[in-house]
């Protein structure tokens, strides 16, 4: 049997067998006769080697210059070997340059084209790391950062730190690319303890609750802050269910929170849902176990929630008490803390005042007494009840007379507005989980017309928003 020299010397050598010996060492093509060495089939094979640049030397000038056996040896030579034997057309070449800086960025230092503006953005979108070779005068400029980043570049982790703390820079970055959210962690420390920034980074990158809990470099109470904002945690499950794994023991038992990860478009495993929330009734109609089949469920889910907004429809009164509540923003906590005060022996008779005028019963059924203070208190105050006011008429030690007496209906109003609040919080997650939805289309548009009818109804029970609450963002119809 001839050894491999005799093989590659000798041109009338079976060809099958000088490929065999070039793929298993490129070196051998240094002992080829020149027919071998110019016959692309064989060069291209010994390309296909972690030591191709071993062989592509000792290549034809011919093939030494051909692309696709350049870039081929390129891209398997970390080490630069190759490059001074690569034919100083291909180093002139602004397409060829392109193709292969994204793996070996040490060609573009090679190479013969002039330093335009407009090269180098090309080169640095291209492979961020480009700037690394070129004056520090380019990592700390702002216009050329954006230009590289309009084109879709990823070159933030490369920037100076003045520009990594740069707010707007910062957030183009995260939106050029479909998971930019992910250099949250190239930027600064300020940034990165930034809710909006956060939110806007969560937004593209619903994965970035597991780098905030597990690698990135927030101390316990920044942590714990960003991983229990309820906002941060829904836009990311809204988008990958099992994301909820990682937020905090807060999050993790919100009923909204929960629902939104059971009916994203990539829906949370059972074993990151607390089995205490697995007995309520919503939760339970996301769980419905049609065969996997999501349009079930959402279904389900929706008329679960149809028919209890029914039952939280207060008059347009009520409704105004939800939007002020005695001249503080709405909480659940503000009507329970404002009518459930009997354990304090205030008078019945006072808190049926109070939610006389709130829900806007008729004048004459509040005692004037009560009527006069109420009346004095809002035209000094410009029409709002200050929690002085109401505390001082809550505890005055002679109560005002009052005609209007309503058993339970400070306690009914109080169920109702905290039912129909939580029904609020949670149908801009919902819609946002249905526009991910990729199942029927024409199921899917059928769905996002009845959130936005229970949108409608939850803005105002009279129903006036529902003609134009297709025109409006969520965001506009909850403000």
């Amino acid at each position: 049997m001839l050894s491999e020299p005799c093989v590659m010397r000798n041109p009338d050598s079976d060809r099958d067998s000088v490929l065999n010996i070039v793929r298993e060492n490129p070196m051998w093509l240094k002992w080829a006769c020149r027919e071998f060495q110019d016959d692309y089939e064989i060069v291209l094979a010994a390309m296909d080697n972690k030591y191709a640049a071993d062989g592509f030397k000792h290549a034809s000038a011919r093939l030494r210059a051909n692309w696709t056996i350049a870039e081929m040896c390129v891209v398997r030579d970390k080490y630069e070997k190759c490059i001074s034997f690569i034919d100083p057309c291909l180093m002139e070449d602004r397409a060829f340059i392109l193709a292969v800086i994204p793996i070996r960025p040490y060609v573009f230092k090679h190479c013969y084209l002039p330093w335009t503006r407009d090269f180098l953005v090309d080169c640095v979108v291209a492979n961020g790391s480009i700037l690394e070779y070129l004056p520090p005068d380019y990592a700390y400029d702002r216009t050329f950062a954006m230009d590289v980043i309009s084109k879709g570049g990823d070159v933030l982790r490369h920037l100076s730190d003045d520009l990594r703390d740069n707010r707007g820079l910062v957030l183009a970055q995260f939106r050029v690319e479909e998971h930019g959210g992910y250099h949250l962690q190239f930027t600064s420390h300020r940034l990165q303890c930034d809710r909006d920034v956060v939110l806007e980074a969560v937004r593209t990158d619903a994965t970035l609750l597991e780098n905030i809990r597990l690698h990135m470099q927030y101390t316990s109470e920044q942590q714990d802050k960003l991983l229990s904002d309820v906002e941060i945690v829904t836009t990311a499950v809204a988008q990958l269910g099992c994301s909820i794994h990682y937020a905090s023991e807060a999050c993790r038992t919100n009923r909204i929170v929960v629902m939104t990860a059971l009916t994203s478009a990539q829906p949370a495993d059972l074993k990151f849902i607390p089995s205490s929330l697995l007995l309520d009734p919503c939760i339970r109609l996301c769980l419905i176990p049609e065969t996997g089949q999501p349009q079930a469920t959402l279904d389900a889910l929706l008329t679960a929630l149809e028919t209890n907004i029914d039952d939280c429809w207060v008059s347009h009164g009520n409704k105004n008490m939800y939007r002020h509540a005695i001249g503080r923003p709405f909480t659940a906590d503000t009507v329970l803390d404002l009518f459930n005060v009997t354990t304090k022996s205030v008078s019945r008779a006072r808190l049926d005042a109070l939610a006389a005028f709130v829900n806007e019963y008729p004048s004459e059924l509040v005692g004037p007494d009560i009527a006069s203070r109420i009346e004095g208190s809002l035209r000094k105050n410009d029409g709002v009840l200050t929690d002085a006011f109401v505390d001082k008429l809550l505890t005055m030690d002679t109560p005002p007379k009052n005609n209007y007496y309503a058993h339970g209906v400070c306690e009914r109003v109080a169920d109702r507005l905290q039912r129909l609040e939580q029904i609020a919080d949670a149908l801009p997650y919902i819609d946002m989980a249905m526009r991910r939805h990729n199942g029927n289309k024409a199921f899917r548009r059928v769905c996002r017309q009845r959130v936005d009818a229970l949108a409608a109804k939850v803005h105002d029970p009279k129903g006036i928003y529902a003609p134009i609450v297709h025109k409006r963002s969520f965001a506009e119809a909850f403000a």
